[in-house]
């Protein structure tokens, strides 16, 4: 009759016969479908044609990237992403004190203009050559001055 259901419990115990009231189910709107019954795209949702940038991806840049002898990867940085299960090694940054993990950036194309190539660079450094690249804060990149 309607959509609830009765609550049995045990006999002579508290709710037996009681009628519990469930909400509505929330349905998301179907996706269009064509004259021959297959979904269409939806125009208002565009997909994107890069496929998206998975952990495993970076997993698998970070592996590359210690095996590589020329990667610019210190020997504590590669034993760092081995023991963290090939994730960026992490560091206190010196300038504002707070922890940061090294991340992959897409160079010299950047990816969302198709780049494939990756290397590693500290958010700083990162935000300093992409300027698509925000800081938390929205704080400029600081640039250390080289050791004299």
């Amino acid at each position: 009759m309607g959509r609830g259901r009765r609550r049995t419990g045990r006999a002579g115990g508290a709710g037996v016969g009681v009628f519990v009231r469930k909400a509505a189910p929330k349905f998301r709107k179907a996706p269009k479908r064509d004259a021959k019954g297959r979904f269409t795209k939806d125009p208002n949702r565009p997909r994107s044609d890069a496929p998206a940038w998975t952990d495993a991806d970076r997993r698998r840049e970070w592996r590359r990237l210690v095996d590589d002898p020329n990667s610019g990867l210190t020997a504590d940085e590669r034993a760092e992403i081995i023991e963290r299960g090939y994730r960026g090694p992490t560091r206190r940054n010196p300038y504002t004190g707070e922890m940061e993990t090294m991340e992959l950036s897409h160079e010299p194309i950047p990816r969302r203009e198709g780049g494939t190539d990756v290397v590693p660079a500290w958010p700083d450094d990162h935000a300093a050559r992409d300027p698509d690249r925000k800081l938390k804060g929205n704080r400029p990149p600081h640039t250390y001055p080289e050791e004299e």
